[in-house]
C-alpha cells in the first residue's frame, strides 16, 4: 500500500513540505507522471513512478527525518542529502540525525523524537 501516494506523501517523502509543490510541479513539468487514479478530493500516483522522476529530476531524497518536539509536538523534516552535506559523516542513524537537529534548532537532543524513514529508490 506504500506505493500508492497522494501529493501530502509525495511532499513528506522528498521533503518538500507542503502538498501544494507537488501540484506545482505537475503544471510545470509535463514529465511529471500522471495520476494512475483521481478520487473525488485527490489525485493518486504511484509512488515508483514518482521517485523515478524526481531521482531523474534530482529531487529525490535516499532518506527523510521526521523530528517532533516531545515539549510542543513541534515537527520538522529534513531530508538526509541536505544533511549530509552538512556533516559529511553517516547519517543512517536516528541518533545523528537527533544530534543535528538538536544542534540546528540549539535543543536539547532528549527533547525531540527522530523517525528516520527510507523511502525507496
Amino acid at each position: 500500500m506504500d506505493q500508492l501516494v497522494g501529493a501530502a506523501e509525495i511532499a513528506e517523502r522528498l521533503g518538500v513540505g507542503k502538498s501544494t509543490v507537488v501540484h506545482d510541479w505537475r503544471r510545470r513539468h509535463p514529465e511529471f507522471p500522471q495520476p494512475v487514479a483521481q478520487l473525488k478530493t485527490a489525485l493518486v500516483w504511484d509512488w515508483a513512478e514518482i521517485a523515478k522522476w524526481a531521482r531523474d529530476t534530482g529531487r529525490v531524497p535516499m532518506t527523510v527525518v521526521t523530528v517532533t518536539s516531545r515539549r510542543n509536538g513541534d515537527k520538522w523534516t529534513l531530508s538526509i542529502d541536505d544533511m549530509a552535506n552538512t556533516l559529511d559523516v553517516d547519517v543512517d542513524s536516528a541518533e545523528v540525525a537527533r544530534q543535528f537537529v538538536a544542534d540546528v534548532l540549539d535543543r536539547d537532543p532528549e527533547s525531540l523524537d527522530v523517525r528516520l524513514t527510507r523511502y525507496p529508490t
